[in-house]
């Protein structure tokens, strides 16, 4: 199930580190994984 639908990030705020994981089904949690959302290249 989605935590959420949208997310609106304003330029200014990038790059952004958005850091997750995930539980099986026993409870017990995955390795976090980390992603970068970049900045927008100069126009």
């Amino acid at each position: 199930k989605p935590q959420f639908r949208n997310l609106v990030l304003r330029a200014k705020s990038l790059p952004l580190k958005i850091c997750t994981y995930a539980h099986d089904i026993n409870g017990q949690p995955s390795a976090l994984r980390e992603d970068i959302i970049p900045s927008p290249a100069a126009g």
